[in-house]
């Protein structure tokens, strides 16, 4: 009988190698900024989408020629929600589980009401 032992994941080192990252390339969310939310999403500024985009795979790059495994985000994400039962899990998660958004109990049909949203106003006759 074989064991397999998954890794764990997370740093316990400062000055450790590193062995795997992740990583979101920038893309059209950079796109959606204005001079009037860049502050308020902590920008300096509007930055320059393809500047941007060719620093951020200089750096992937960079940390591939070390030897460090890049993993993207959104690859690791299609991935999992191609997945029938991941993706049911992943929403769930998303909708009710610890730091999600707790908007209820997902119902069969897809329609859910937080049991923190007040019921519907219900007209009184004075």
């Amino acid at each position: 009988m074989t064991h397999q032992v998954t890794p764990q994941a997370g740093v316990d080192s400062e000055v450790g190698r590193l062995r795997t990252v992740m990583l979101h390339r920038p893309g059209p969310e950079l796109q959606r900024l204005t001079p009037r939310n860049n502050d308020r999403l902590l920008f300096d500024g509007i930055p320059w989408v393809t500047r941007a985009q060719e620093e951020h795979d200089a750096f992937a790059e960079a940390l591939r020629d070390r030897d460090v495994e890049v993993l993207y985000l959104t690859e690791l994400l299609t991935q999992t929600l191609a997945d029938a039962e991941a993706r049911t899990v992943a929403v769930e998660t998303a909708l009710t589980g610890s730091g999600g958004l707790d908007l209820g109990t997902p119902s069969a049909a897809g329609c859910t009401r937080s049991s923190t949203t007040p019921p519907p106003r219900s007209s009184r006759s004075t």
